[in-house]
């Protein structure tokens, strides 16, 4: 496989999964989960990434779904809360 290929493949995944976390995202807000967008800009680090996801894991209820700064929350009470943590 050429470069060439390998980027055209590369931006092709991207662009697939950008479209199936659009749909996903849409389909779950219509079906009541919070949308919460947060832009964390240059303070977000590796170690912030994973006290984020462990802050996730330990504290809501409900199911979580993220992608880049959008965070979509089942529970609207964990939505509260992930946004005073946060943001």
């Amino acid at each position: 496989m050429t470069l060439e290929e390998e980027m055209l493949n590369r931006a092709s995944k991207e662009i697939a999964e950008e479209i199936d976390w659009g749909v996903m995202a849409g389909l779950l807000t219509e079906g009541g989960w919070e949308r919460v967008t947060v832009d964390f800009g240059p303070r977000m680090s590796e170690s912030t990434a994973h006290e984020i996801k462990e802050w996730v894991r330990t504290q809501c209820h409900g199911q979580v779904k993220s992608r880049n700064k959008t965070w979509l929350f089942e529970n609207s009470k964990d939505a509260t809360m992930f946004i005073l943590r946060w943001s």
